[in-house]
């Protein structure tokens, strides 16, 4: 995901707002995905006749996206990513 905003948190401001808003214009998108690159973190919006539905998936969990028949767990997401630890 990539936006002209300054840092990580302009970006994700961006994803969620502006961008998604834009996205959600197009009959076809079925599913928008957003990963956290600084936490092992996934959330996938997808369209329902009631509007769109957020799932966050668990840590452990698998990733989803029915609209493309694809699964794979979270270790395969974030493969190669070394998170920095969380500050107290």
């Amino acid at each position: 995901m990539s936006a002209l905003c300054h840092g990580r948190e302009g970006t994700e401001g961006y994803d969620r707002g502006a961008k998604f808003a834009h996205y959600r214009r197009l009959d076809t998108l079925q599913e928008y995905v957003l990963v956290d690159s600084r936490q092992r973190s996934v959330e996938v919006f997808s369209r329902r006749d009631e509007g769109w539905l957020l799932r966050a998936v668990p840590e452990d969990g698998v990733l989803g996206i029915e609209s493309l028949d694809f699964r794979c767990g979270l270790d395969a997401v974030h493969e190669d990513v070394s998170f920095e630890p969380a500050a107290d």
